[in-house]
């Protein structure tokens, strides 16, 4: 259990973000991560939004997992982004977007993010969490809600 828990680690998250577009959402990550990778939150922001034209990050459902490789990096980032209301991501589904997950990764561990990915992908699956996710308003209890091993990831 304490393997799968490391894989799904959130660095970050941001629990009730305010956001009218994809670009705003990807300048409030850019604001939150600007010290951590010492970047300008305008180029990590620009980074995203590059990556999203040429790889649509929705995986429907209300859920967008963007992702970008940093050569900068020394180990995966990965943030959680609760949107207070979900905003429209031209998601193939047409559902509106409130539930961001955004990776980065260093250019030598593709194989660590692949990992990572998979992992997250399968709990943004499991809808009774997504569901509750959604009603919470604070990074503890989503926090809690991720690693609660009486919960989805028995099941998972």
């Amino acid at each position: 259990m304490q393997h799968y828990e490391r894989d799904l680690e959130f660095d970050l998250i941001l629990p009730n973000v305010k956001a009218g577009s994809k670009k705003q959402v990807f300048m409030a990550i850019g604001d939150a991560l600007e010290k951590t990778l010492k970047a300008p939150s305008s180029a990590i922001c620009n980074e995203l939004m590059r990556k999203e034209e040429a790889t649509p990050s929705s995986r429907g459902r209300g859920i967008a997992i963007p992702e970008i490789q940093l050569k900068n990096l020394s180990k995966p980032l990965t943030i959680l982004v609760r949107l207070g209301d979900p905003i429209e991501y031209n998601a193939s589904d047409k559902q509106p977007v409130d539930i961001i997950c955004a990776m980065f990764y260093p250019q030598r561990q593709s194989a660590l993010h692949l990992r990572r990915l998979s992992r997250i992908s399968r709990l943004f699956k499991n809808e009774e969490l997504v569901d509750r996710i959604r009603e919470t308003c604070d990074d503890v209890s989503i926090r809690g809600l991720i690693h609660n091993p009486d919960g989805w990831m028995l099941a998972a």
